[in-house]
């Protein structure tokens, strides 16, 4: 496909289903993003494990700082597919700025307001 052609078809596609491929190509790019820093972590914690041979508290410190890693990861999955579903369900782009507060709004709208000094 022709990058023209789908940016064409791309502008006339709602707003509401732009932002939802923008947030999809955002959480992939980052996704890659985050997988190549986890292999170059690995690869770099190794290279770092292998030149401490001679110290063995250092290499099993970093063994276990990797062990942990490894368990967070699921939860690290739940929380990023439960952000990626809110952004997927956001519908009203619009922000609201009411006050859940009655007590803020003002009674007196006649009522000037003096700047703190």
């Amino acid at each position: 496909m022709d990058w023209k052609n789908f940016l064409a078809k791309l502008r006339q596609k709602p707003a509401e289903e732009k932002t939802v491929i923008l947030w999809t190509a955002v959480i992939v790019c980052m996704a890659v993003i985050f997988v190549f820093w986890l292999v170059s972590l690995n690869f770099s914690l190794k290279e770092s494990l292998g030149q401490k041979e001679n110290n063995p508290t250092v290499s099993l410190e970093a063994a276990s700082e990797i062990k942990k890693l490894k368990n967070d990861l699921p939860t690290l999955w739940q929380s990023l597919t439960a952000g990626l579903s809110d952004i997927l369900n956001f519908k009203n782009p619009e922000i609201k700025y009411e006050s859940d507060n009655p007590a803020a709004s003002v009674e007196n709208p006649s009522q000037e307001i003096l700047p703190v000094e």
